[in-house]
């Protein structure tokens, strides 16, 4: 979906620099309105969907990719969670 918004994106600096920020601002989000961990890193797992599915015939031919990176961003979510654990967000 993003790609048709910005076309001239680089797909790695989605990847590799925007995807992961983004799972970290979740759990970050998700710290300050006191909600369980597992929320951030289940919403996580759904961040590949803003650079994979422009219709359903790519989502299905991405699938696997969907699932290698939603673990990927999921995993770094959980990591940011726990490395936060019992530690207050500031404003």
């Amino acid at each position: 979906m993003l790609f048709e918004i910005f076309p001239d994106l680089n797909p790695l600096l989605m990847i590799l620099v925007i995807a992961p920020i983004l799972a970290v601002a979740l759990v970050l989000i998700g710290k300050r309105l006191k909600l369980h961990a597992g929320w951030s890193v289940a919403a996580s797992l759904f961040i590949p969907l803003l650079f994979i599915w422009t219709d359903w015939s790519t989502l299905k031919a991405n699938m696997d990719s969907w699932v290698i990176y939603g673990a990927a961003y999921g995993a770094i979510a959980w990591v940011v969670g726990w490395v936060l654990k019992g530690r207050q967000v500031r404003a």
